[in-house]
């Protein structure tokens, strides 16, 4: 399925790990660029590591995945047990892969990637550049059972056809609605497990499911509720003929008119 092009090491006096980057070319249609990553155990020594990958992210044009053992976490809940997780342990990855415009693949099966049968982290991962989410056929990477290693092997998963990309819609008129903020504030305090952007994919799902009952509850039908409004006003209108209305009837008036407006 893979057929190999082109292979470049990046390597700084053996003190930020190796980063392999390769190009292939899936089925001969689709052509990425693969990073394989090692990071070292330190905070300092780490620090290498971030550089040269964003500098390789400035020049990348194809998709590029990035996956292997970063020996980092993203947020506290992908460590259990050991010492407890300190700011300065997720800071620079985060950091990283905010100013390089990166996303984690969502992963699927273990829980976590490595272990010393008293600690479990999740410290193997994927991450990905907009141009793979667009254009890739990557659905997810499956961590496999670990069988006489510390680590847990990673394993991507592509479908038979291009990915789908769905983007987030909703119909202008919503946002003018009195209770727009409020839904959108209630549904995005949806608590989920899995990465960040896993996380941010579910709060959206949960917005956009509430923004279809607030569109079905108050503009369902809506063809008929014009066109029902718009006979009221014309037969009201008609009563007002003679430049003498009533007050009610100018407060209805101008209640159809807003009614219509809607």
């Amino acid at each position: 399925m893979y057929k190999h092009k082109e292979i470049k090491m990046f390597l700084r006096d053996n003190k930020v790990g190796m980063t392999a980057v390769t190009e292939h070319r899936v089925q001969e249609k689709l052509e990425f660029s693969f990073t394989a990553i090692c990071g070292l155990h330190t905070i300092e020594d780490r620090s290498g590591l971030w550089a040269d990958l964003q500098l390789i992210g400035t020049y990348q044009r194809l998709p590029w995945i990035c996956m292997g053992d970063f020996n980092a976490i993203t947020f506290v809940e992908d460590k259990r047990s050991g010492n407890p997780v300190q700011e300065a342990e997720i800071r620079d990855f985060n950091n990283f892969l905010i100013d390089a415009g990166m996303t984690e693949l969502r992963l699927v099966g273990r829980s976590f990637t490595w272990t010393n049968n008293h600690v479990y982290s999740r410290i193997d991962r994927a991450v990905l550049n907009s141009e793979w989410m667009s254009k890739m056929p990557v659905f997810d990477v499956v961590v496999m059972d670990p069988y006489f290693s510390d680590h847990s092997p990673l394993c991507l998963e592509f479908a038979d056809g291009p990915r789908t990309v769905k983007s987030f819609k909703f119909f202008n008129h919503l946002a003018e609605h009195s209770e727009f903020l409020s839904v959108i504030k209630k549904a995005w305090k949806l608590q989920g497990d899995g990465s960040t952007m896993n996380r941010v994919w579910m709060k959206l799902k949960q917005v956009k499911c509430e923004l279809k009952k607030l569109n079905s509850s108050q503009y369902s039908g809506v063809d008929q509720r014009v066109k029902a409004i718009r006979h009221q006003l014309m037969e009201l209108q008609e009563q007002m003929r003679d430049c003498n209305p009533q007050p009610e009837e100018v407060e209805t008036e101008r209640e159809l008119r807003k009614q219509l407006e809607k």
